[in-house]
């Protein structure tokens, strides 16, 4: 039983070292620079910058291969989120494309206005808020009066 676990296992890293073989190249450079800097302590600082260099070739190399599925991925995750964003503002794309303009407080699709109705329209909403705030500061002001006079 343990010759077939042997021979499966051995099986396995021949596999894997027929698929990868840069891979496997990458792992026992590492290996071999580790063994010098770490356990002879031979050049540390230049057989860890090695390894850093075998590590990062290996990180380009992988990427190379991978780029198709990397761009695919890339690809679909930007058309999702180009769909979402168009389902998502459905209403106010509809409305700028025939012309109109989307008004973010109503959210409703209004005519666009000329530069003095825009100015107008402003005006008409200043005015209102200040009526408001003049209310507001006569109810202030009769209440602080009679206030006094109750005092």
């Amino acid at each position: 039983m343990s010759e077939e676990n042997k021979t499966t296992l051995v099986n396995r890293l021949w596999r894997l070292c027929l698929r990868s073989p840069v891979s496997v190249l990458a792992i026992v450079l590492l290996a071999y620079y580790g063994f010098l800097a770490f356990v002879l302590g031979k050049d540390a600082f230049l057989n860890k910058t090695i390894m850093l260099g075998i590590v990062f070739l290996w990180g380009v190399w992988f990427f190379l291969k991978n780029i198709i599925k990397i761009l695919l991925i890339v690809a679909i995750i930007g058309c999702g989120a180009y769909g979402w964003y168009r389902y998502a503002n459905m209403d106010r794309i509809k409305c700028e494309e025939s012309g109109r303009e989307w008004n973010e407080t109503t959210k409703t699709c209004e005519d666009k206005l000329t530069f003095w109705q825009e100015i107008q329209n402003k005006w008409e909403k200043f005015k209102k808020s200040a009526v408001v705030v003049e209310k507001i500061s006569d109810k202030e002001h009769t209440k602080d009066k009679k206030d006094e006079e109750k005092k």
